[in-house]
C-alpha cells in the first residue's frame, strides 16, 4: 500500500475550511475558503481532475452537491482535529455523486433531508471505498443501483454509521464488494424499509455489522437478478438474464432485530420472479429476536446453501413469531426457480422461553 503523503504530496492535496488560517494541514498542501461543498468539488477541485485528494476541516461544515468525474486513485477525507466535518444537501440531489472510478470517501458525515440518496453511484463508478463515514436522513444512503443496469466492482464500505433513513440504509449490487464493520439504525416507519437491500451479488461478504431497526420490512433482503416472471425488473446489461447471485458469506453480524418482517431473507422478490441463489453461507450470527411483527429469523430459497454455527435468543414474542429458520422461505410459482437442494442446517441454538410454533420449517 502506497504512502498518501507521497501519492498525494505537496499541490495534488485541497485543504478545504470555511474561515481562511491556511495551516494546519499535510505539508505543501494548497487552501481554499467556501461554505459550499459544490464550490470546493466541483470548482476549485475540477470534480476532482485538478486535486485528487480533498480535505475537508474538522469542526466545520457545508452544504451542496457536489460531483466526483475524473478517475481516482483519489481521496475525499478529513483534516485537522475535531468532530467529523459535515455536509448536508440541498434539495432533492445527492450531496454527492460518484461518476467515476477509484475513490476512498473517508471520515465524513453527510445528512440528508429525506428527499434524496446520499451518495448516487453512477455507471462508471468502480472502487469507490466508504471508511468512517456518518450518513443519515436519506431516501437511500448509498446506492450503487442496480436500476443503473451495471454490476458495480470492488465497492468496500467498512466502519460506517448509517441511520435514520427513509426507505433503504443500502440499495446495492456489485461483484466483489464488503459490507464489514457498520453500524445500521433502520428506524423508518415507511414500507418497504429494508436495512440493506441487494439485488444481486457474486463473490460478496457481509460481516460483522450491528443492525437494529424498525417495525418493517427486513433487515437484510437479498435475491437474484431477474431472468424471467413478474415482479422483478432489474436485469443487469453487464450480464444478461442467466446470472446467478451467488459465492456470499454473511457472518459474524447482530441483529437486534425491532420487530422487522424478517432478520435476514435470501430468496427470490417475489413468489412470480425468475431469481436464481446459490452458493450462501450464512455463520456466526447472533439474533436477538425481540417480538413485534417477526415471521421468521431467516429465510433461504435457494441452492448450496449452508446455515451453521447462528445462535438465536428470542424473547417477548408474539403470536406473529412462527418459526426459526425457514429454509424453504418463498413459494415460488414460476416454474424456472430451482428447487432447493443441498441445503444445510448444521450446529444453529434456538433459544426461546414462550414456545415458538416452529423453531425450523424446512
Amino acid at each position: 500500500v502506497d504512502d498518501p503523503e507521497t501519492v498525494f504530496a505537496g499541490a495534488a492535496t485541497l485543504c478545504v475550511e470555511t474561515a481562511t488560517t491556511g495551516t494546519g494541514g499535510p505539508a505543501g498542501c494548497d487552501y481554499t475558503t467556501t461554505s459550499s461543498f459544490a464550490t470546493a468539488i466541483n470548482t476549485t477541485a475540477g470534480s476532482g481532475a485538478t486535486y485528487k485528494r480533498i480535505l475537508f476541516k474538522r469542526d466545520q461544515s457545508w452544504t451542496g452537491n457536489a460531483t466526483i468525474s475524473s478517475a481516482g486513485p483519489g481521496v475525499i477525507g478529513a483534516w485537522g482535529s475535531g468532530a467529523l466535518p459535515a455536509m448536508s444537501t440541498t434539495g432533492a440531489t445527492a450531496p454527492l455523486t460518484m461518476s467515476a472510478p477509484d475513490w476512498r470517501l473517508m471520515n465524513f458525515t453527510l445528512n440528508g433531508n429525506d428527499l434524496s440518496e446520499g451518495i448516487a453511484m453512477d455507471v462508471d463508478a468502480d472502487q469507490i471505498t466508504l471508511y468512517g463515514m456518518t450518513l443519515s436522513n436519506f431516501l437511500e444512503a448509498c446506492s450503487p443501483n442496480p436500476y443503473s443496469g451495471h454490476l458495480f466492482l470492488d465497492v468496500c464500505m467498512e466502519q460506517c454509521t448509517w441511520s435514520s433513513n427513509v426507505n433503504y440504509n443500502m440499495y446495492a449490487c456489485g461483484q466483489r464488494f464488503s459490507i464489514m464493520g457498520n453500524t445500521f439504525n433502520q428506524n423508518t416507519s415507511q414500507p418497504p424499509g429494508h436495512t440493506v437491500r441487494i439485488h444481486m451479488a457474486r463473490k460478496a461478504v457481509i460481516q460483522h455489522n450491528n443492525f437494529f431497526g424498525g417495525p418493517l420490512g427486513d433487515q437484510i433482503k437479498l435475491h437474484g437478478p431477474c431472468r424471467s416472471g413478474s415482479g422483478c425488473d432489474v436485469i443487469l446489461d453487464d450480464i444478461g438474464t442467466t446470472a446467478y447471485t451467488e459465492e456470499v458469506i454473511i457472518s459474524d453480524n447482530k441483529f437486534n432485530n425491532g420487530g422487522h418482517f424478517v432478520d435476514v431473507a435470501i430468496e427470490p422478490q417475489n413468489p412470480t420472479s425468475n431469481e436464481h441463489i446459490r452458493n450462501i453461507i450464512y455463520e456466526r450470527n447472533l439474533h436477538m429476536f425481540g417480538g413485534g411483527n417477526g415471521q421468521s429469523v431467516v429465510r433461504m430459497h435457494g441452492v448450496e446453501m449452508t446455515c451453521r454455527n447462528n445462535l438465536v435468543i428470542a424473547t417477548n414474542g408474539n403470536s406473529d413469531e412462527n418459526n426459526g429458520f425457514l429454509l424453504v422461505g418463498i413459494d415460488p410459482v414460476d416454474g424456472n426457480v430451482p428447487a432447493p437442494t443441498r441445503t444445510f442446517l448444521l450446529n444453529n441454538t434456538i433459544y426461546r422461553g414462550d414456545a415458538p410454533a416452529s423453531a425450523i420449517v424446512g
